[in-house]
């Protein structure tokens, strides 16, 4: 599975606070996706699109 983040997670936007705050979520879920999935040698990490 690929999740796309954004710069906007990580910083106020003006005119942006649903998307910056589904972007955040979208991070908050790789992260713990990464933490329960760790014992079976799985990982997760959100790419922002510009990388």
């Amino acid at each position: 599975m690929i999740l796309l983040s954004s710069s906007a997670a990580l910083r106020g936007v003006p005119g942006l606070g649903i998307y910056a705050a589904t972007k955040a979520a979208i991070r908050s879920l790789a992260r713990t996706w990464a933490a329960e999935l760790a014992p079976r040698a799985s990982g997760s990490t959100p790419s922002p699109p510009a990388l």
